[in-house]
């Protein structure tokens, strides 16, 4: 619920549109670990430019 001041004292109702998003679960760790070596291998062979980056991961 907000309260507008500036209009009154009128009271509406806040639709979150966020509110309705599913969430997911987190990957597992093992999971994470597979997707940072992909990563690597993809800087390391196809975008040299990312490689500096991704190694910051």
């Amino acid at each position: 619920m907000v309260v507008d001041a500036d209009c009154g004292d009128n009271i509406t109702t806040d639709n979150n549109e966020d509110d309705d998003m599913p969430t997911e679960a987190p990957p597992k760790l093992i999971e994470a670990m597979c997707m940072i070596r992909r990563l690597h291998i993809l800087a390391a062979t196809q975008q040299p430019q990312l490689h500096t980056l991704i190694s910051q991961l």
